[in-house]
């Protein structure tokens, strides 16, 4: 069976930094569809997990709430 990004547990914690950058910037979901300009509600369905944006949206939206992305290697285990 294929898994999707949907059940990865890095997909939902990103859609998580997002919402949680968002938030503390004071940005509503709408305002933040209209800053990186997609679809009303695209940011709503993102973060709940109906929709999985591509790798250049978050960037936008890493973009338009002034934040970085950092890749951090797996621990051995």
């Amino acid at each position: 069976m294929t898994r999707t990004i949907h059940k990865e547990r890095g997909y939902k914690s990103l859609m998580t930094a997002v919402a949680i950058r968002r938030k503390q910037l004071g940005i509503s979901q709408t305002e933040l569809d209209r800053i990186v300009g997609c679809a009303d509600g695209y940011v709503s369905k993102c973060e709940c997990g109906v929709r999985t944006p591509s790798v250049f949206m978050y960037w936008c939206f890493v973009e338009a709430l002034d934040a970085e992305i950092e890749i951090v290697a797996k621990k051995n285990e």
